[in-house]
């Protein structure tokens, strides 16, 4: 009876610390599979880092709070004046009909699927703009993000 014992007691071990290592990896792999597929995280608006953003550098700052800008900090009726101090100059033009235009980052890597040829399609990365337009009395009263080459 006791070389049952002591050759279980072993093996149940073993179990225990499979189970650990299974459970173990399993949480690692859906933690790493929810960081690597998560979408842009949202920062609150934030005045003084959307204005630090140069044309072609940390972007991506500004598509993290455009959505906090959008829902809570833009508001119509505000003036020209208030969201220029707000978001600064608008230094770019874009065509469209629009007043105020605001790069706000890129969409798409340029690479598309392969097809059951083996080619890869390709498209143009394109540039997101926050747009604003004004009415006569220089009071907002639209907004929308749009993309252009």
């Amino acid at each position: 009876m006791t070389m049952r014992e002591d050759t279980s007691q072993p093996r149940s071990k073993r179990r225990i610390w499979i189970a650990f290592l299974i459970i173990g990896g399993s949480i690692v792999a859906t933690s790493l599979y929810f960081v690597l597929t998560a979408k842009p995280q949202h920062i609150p608006f934030d005045s003084k880092r959307w204005k630090e953003v140069s044309f072609s550098s940390n972007v991506h700052i500004r598509q993290m709070m455009v959505l906090d800008l959008q829902r809570n900090v833009l508001h119509r009726g505000m003036t020209i004046d208030e969201v220029e101090s707000l978001l600064g100059s608008s230094s770019l033009s874009i065509p469209g009909d629009h007043d105020l235009a605001y790069e706000i980052g890129r969409n798409g890597e340029g690479v598309g699927s392969m097809s059951r040829f083996g080619e890869v399609s390709r498209y143009e990365a394109r540039n997101q703009w926050l747009t604003l337009t004004f009415n006569e009395h220089d009071q907002l009263v639209d907004w929308k993000i749009v993309s252009r080459r």
